[in-house]
């Protein structure tokens, strides 16, 4: 089929590769402007521009999606399908019209939950055990297309928003590929979502990303993992600013071993080993990876001594975290 891909980040990078390996003629990829990133505000494209350009595929980066002179070059293409993943924009309803099989759409939930612009992160946050990835077709509502192909996709305890986004990029992958082929012959599921068991997954902000102490221990881990690698769950140890990649909640007898006080929410300890701990509401949390403000990923152990923060006894106050 002659086809349009539309998506930015990395997660989308597969399928667009799966599509094109399968024989189908990708003749354009649809990708959100070059942005400024990092501290140093460099303007970098996404990865899918990248990858796009080194298959030797045509980029268009259009400012908005409802630019009618990018609609109106959508329509002069023709294309059989469009399919999208990760793009970041709103479709406008003169560019779903254009295509005869409308826009596919990959994303990653087992809709009709998690709506919305942050699916895994907020699952994740919700201590999901499961999520999964939908093969939708678009309409101009949130996500709430009629749905054509789903796979479910276990969250295990190690797994952080990185990897769960890794297993959705590869099931997508390959249920895109399986819709295109059922579409083309004309065979392809179409069940509408129920509304009434619909949930939102709304776009991640700043105030998401700032850990809350007086939260439980399991809420404080969930949002780390939702967070990690990027853009990380903020912090403070020792007046240090910094972003938690990767802890763990201690069980009650751990703390008790360590010599952990009970009931002391917002309070930072490290052992002799430099091994750091802070106290949520109900228990104790290992702070395992962190990236401190400006500085590279490193183990918290590391960071502990570096900064001169290890007790003398085996587990010693150091500071408030917040």
């Amino acid at each position: 089929m002659r086809l349009v891909y539309m998506g930015t980040p990395a997660a989308a990078v597969p399928p667009l590769a799966a599509i094109k390996a399968a024989g189908h003629d990708v003749i354009a990829v649809v990708c959100q402007p070059d942005r400024p990133k990092g501290r140093g505000k460099e303007t970098v494209p996404g990865e899918v521009k990248k990858a796009a350009l080194s298959m030797g595929l045509r980029v268009m980066q259009p400012e908005r999606a409802n630019d009618p002179r990018f609609v109106e070059e959508l329509a002069s293409m023709a294309p059989d399908a469009v399919v999208v993943m990760a793009y970041g924009q709103k479709i406008p309803k003169a560019a779903l019209d254009i295509p005869r099989h409308g826009f596919i759409n990959i994303h990653a939930s087992l809709l009709p939950e998690y709506r919305g612009a942050a699916p895994v992160q907020r699952a994740l946050m919700d201590g999901k055990s499961s999520t999964g990835v939908t093969i939708m077709y678009m309409n101009e509502g949130m996500d709430e297309g009629d749905v054509g192909l789903v796979r479910e996709i276990p969250i295990l305890p190690d797994d952080d928003s990185g990897s769960v986004m890794d297993k959705v990029s590869a099931a997508g992958s390959e249920l895109i590929v399986r819709m295109l082929r059922l579409l083309d012959k004309g065979e392809a599921p179409r069940k509408p979502q129920n509304p009434s068991k619909a949930s939102t997954a709304g776009k991640i902000t700043r105030g998401d990303e700032t850990i809350d102490w007086g939260r439980g221990k399991d809420d404080v881990v969930n949002l780390v993992r939702a967070l990690a690698p990027d853009p990380g769950a903020r912090t403070k140890l020792g007046g240090n600013e910094m972003k938690v990649l990767k802890a763990r909640a201690l069980d009650d007898d751990e703390a008790a071993q360590l010599g952990l006080p009970a009931n002391r929410p917002g309070l930072a300890f490290a052992g002799k080993d430099s091994s750091a701990y802070a106290s949520a509401s109900n228990g104790w949390v290992e702070i395992l990876t962190v990236r401190p403000s400006g500085g590279r990923t490193m183990d918290c152990r590391a960071f502990v001594r570096g900064r001169r923060l290890t007790g003398e006894t085996d587990t010693e106050y150091i500071a408030h975290v917040r």
